[in-house]
């Protein structure tokens, strides 16, 4: 049993400070105190459009429980069991400043230039619980059989195998609409709606990320046999006054865990009238073993049709042989 801690201090970030707070909405300039007109954007150096800037100043914390339970070869059978209960936060998860993380845009600029510390959550790859089980098996029947045909054919394999299971990862919904979506009128289109009703938790399911209203979320549409309109999803989440943010944090909702489960089955027999180490390895593979359907996260973007919903899996189970000759 042990216990992993890691601090992260002066991560690196990117962000654009040629940015403020209720611009759009003709809000003063916050140097020289200068109105602009509502819905320009006057900006900081308004000579300039987008200013990127790469800085030292996010913070991240790692903590984890691991257990491992570990049967040594013994009697032609190893087996050893992970178990990882971790949390990881930060302010920021990828030193980019765009769609380069499962969260898009929402992982990028901060939501409030002047304010980073509100994007502090969870992790993008932060997953609580993770557990794997890994196991060979030398099957010891008709290993010694009297008989060529009994002993070459079934007896002398070897079995593996890989059982892995990983709960949700989390993400951001964000609205990525010009004007409409910029709540908080700087000019930046990664803004966060409030907290719906519901909480900032779901419970959910697997198949909850199939379905065809907004996912896990489950909003009403007001055209029936159709996805949830723009209009239904901001009005199930509540957005934000004007020049204000929204209340819901980032990183709250968890996507689909994931579970597989590989194996392997192998044979060497004895090709002595080569030499005496050289034999031929019959392998037998199988990846998804169960074929299980594995999402990966929900689409983040509430302007997005697919918002909430699964629009891609991983491999489904693929099966492969294979003959090699050692010697």
């Amino acid at each position: 049993m042990n216990y992993v801690g890691a601090l992260g201090r002066k991560l690196m970030r990117a962000e654009n400070f040629n940015r403020f707070t209720g611009d759009l909405l003709g809000y003063p300039h916050p140097i020289t105190g200068e109105v602009s007109q509502a819905g320009k954007l006057n900006r900081i150096n308004s000579e300039e459009g987008k200013l990127r800037f790469w800085e030292n100043s996010v913070s991240s914390n790692y903590h984890a429980l691991q257990l491992q339970v570990d049967r040594r070869y013994a009697t032609g059978l190893a087996i050893r069991a992970n178990y990882t209960f971790a949390k990881s936060l930060d302010t920021r998860s990828t030193w980019h400043s765009g769609g380069s993380s499962s969260n898009r845009l929402q992982e990028g600029f901060s939501t409030d230039v002047l304010n980073q510390y509100l994007d502090y959550g969870r992790s993008v790859f932060d997953a609580r619980h993770r557990f794997t089980l890994t196991w060979m098996w030398d099957i010891g029947w008709l290993t010694d059989s009297h008989s060529w045909f009994l002993r070459n054919v079934f007896g002398g394999w070897q079995a593996n195998g890989i059982v892995s299971l990983q709960s949700g990862q989390p993400f951001t919904p964000y609205c990525q609409r010009w004007v409409r979506c910029d709540w908080n009128g700087d000019g930046n289109i990664n803004d966060r709606p409030n907290t719906p009703d519901v909480g900032n938790s779901i419970q959910s399911e697997r198949s909850d990320f199939t379905n065809p209203n907004a996912g896990i979320f489950e909003i009403p549409s007001s055209n029936p046999g159709s996805p949830p309109s723009l209009n239904d999803k901001l009005a199930y989440f509540g957005t934000p006054e004007s020049g204000k943010v929204g209340n819901l944090g980032r990183n709250t909702y968890e996507g689909p865990g994931y579970a597989g489960v590989d194996f392997s089955l192998l044979k060497e027999i004895g090709l002595s009238s080569i030499n005496e180490e050289a034999r031929l390895q019959l392998r037998f593979e199988a990846f998804n073993l169960f074929n299980r359907v594995n999402f990966f996260q929900p689409m983040n973007k509430i302007n997005d049709e697919f918002f909430g919903r699964s629009k891609a899996t991983f491999d489904a189970r693929e099966i492969q042989f294979g003959v090699k000759l050692i010697f």
